[in-house]
């Protein structure tokens, strides 16, 4: 599984938030759904795996690397526009023809717009997480002593959320 690999390698919250945009980032050019589906379970398995092991982080910073992916899916291969346009039949093809996805998607600036994305948005959260080491007072800090003790009455797939 990608998110139990990417998990394990989380143990700082400048390492989690790197990994976390990095990898939901990747995911979200190729397919938006999934990457707003996948970014946010990663983050908050993170977060679990953090909070277990009793560590102070940073979930809000994690939790927007999770959400990352929405800097790049439109550049990417499920963008509707970009998709919508390259069809023969478009609803406005006698104003602006067919546009080839090698004209959008693929074209030299979309792709470096994505990657300059893909290597600055990880780079600026890990020096954000980083931050959070020094000033952590300024922060939100789950803390397991602080989490009140419960017991879940919750059925079928709503275990998921307990």
């Amino acid at each position: 599984k990608l998110t139990g690999f990417v998990v394990n390698r989380c143990h700082t919250t400048a390492r989690s938030a790197f990994l976390v945009s990095l990898i939901t980032m990747l995911v979200a050019f190729f397919n938006w759904g999934l990457g707003l589906i996948f970014g946010a379970i990663l983050a908050r398995k993170v977060g679990e795996k953090l909070h277990l092991e009793g560590k102070d982080f940073n979930y809000p910073l994690i939790a927007a690397a999770g959400y990352s992916g929405l800097m790049v899916w439109h550049g990417g291969l499920s963008g509707t526009s970009t998709l919508k346009v390259a069809e023969a039949k478009h609803e406005f093809v006698d104003k602006i023809g067919v546009i080839p996805v090698s004209d959008t998607i693929f074209s030299t600036m979309n792709m470096t717009t994505s990657i300059l994305l893909l290597i600055l948005v990880p780079l600026t959260l890990y020096f954000l997480g980083k931050k959070f080491k020094e000033q952590n007072s300024f922060y939100f800090v789950i803390k397991p002593e602080e989490q009140p003790k419960r017991k879940s009455t919750a059925i079928g797939f709503s275990k998921l959320d307990h």
